[in-house]
């Protein structure tokens, strides 16, 4: 297992035995030009691949444990994600977490994933273009403006405690779609303190318990929205978890135009989950 447990011997941190990106013995010591093929741009794979194993009970999840014991997890998340940012290759961090065979899950056993690669994808570039535009036309991080609104608004509201506010996006792309967001303006998530990783292990547990209940422990993939590291300290970006129900499947219209057909609006949502 990989340094940096827990002192709850109940959390691991491994490396996957089926990596997207490693440490190739190619790989060069900082980011180097890309190689050419014919027209097209390649480079190897490097970066990292690990799994969080989140239990040692087989049959134990999120939504089914309490929140010292997501706190155990989520601390385990804080570890590593600072850890792998000391190889320079290691150009940003994902952690996501795939639940349920819908999701790609393709193991039962409560576990996570994180991926540290020495590209940008251009989906998060796309983001961070549209938060920088609307910095730059508004003079306020998009994310910290949503908070605000949605907290007077009330609609779209699951769950909320003194750090982190649970919502069901206003543009929701699937059924059930939540949003976690950190109520203080915050770039990046090793920027946490140890009462916000308190709150979040709450407000995580709590929005999972509702959605497990409402929906009959529903298939979803939960992601942890991060920038580049070198974009650690920004006025425009702001970090949180989006939890996506694995509920309909995509079918010709959203793979031509990539625009989402969702059945359920995100107040109804919110009303459900909040009842629960």
């Amino acid at each position: 297992s990989i340094e940096s447990e827990t002192e709850n011997l109940s959390v691991f941190a491994i490396e996957n035995k089926f990596k997207i990106f490693a440490d190739h013995p190619s790989c060069p010591i900082v980011p180097t030009e890309f190689e050419s093929d014919g027209i097209y741009r390649k480079f190897v794979g490097c970066g990292s691949h690990e799994l969080i194993i989140e239990s040692t009970e087989h049959n134990k999840m999120f939504a089914t444990m309490n929140a010292k014991e997501v706190q155990t997890v989520l601390q385990m998340y804080l570890n590593r994600f600072i850890a792998v940012q000391s190889n320079p290759n290691n150009l940003m961090t994902t952690i996501f977490k795939n639940h349920g065979k819908q999701s790609g899950a393709s193991q039962q056993h409560p576990h996570s994933q994180l991926v540290s690669m020495r590209v940008v994808p251009n989906f998060v570039r796309f983001l961070l273009d549209e938060a920088t535009r609307y910095f730059d036309s508004n003079g306020r991080c998009v994310f910290c403006t949503i908070v605000e609104h949605e907290t007077k608004a009330r609609e779209r509201v699951v769950y909320e405690n003194e750090h982190f506010i649970s919502i069901t996006p206003y543009a929701s792309s699937v059924p059930y779609e939540l949003a976690i967001l950190p109520k203080r303006h915050s770039s990046i998530f090793s920027d946490i303190t140890s009462a916000e990783l308190d709150s979040l292990s709450d407000s995580l547990q709590k929005t999972l318990a509702k959605l497990y209940t409402a929906l009959s422990n529903p298939d979803f993939n939960l992601i942890f929205q991060n920038p580049p590291y070198h974009l650690s300290s920004t006025p425009f970006s702001h970090w949180h978890i989006q939890i996506i129900p694995a509920m309909v499947t995509p079918g010709g219209f959203e793979k031509c135009s990539r625009m989402s057909v969702n059945v359920v609006t995100p107040e109804y949502a919110a009303e459900h989950l909040r009842l629960v």
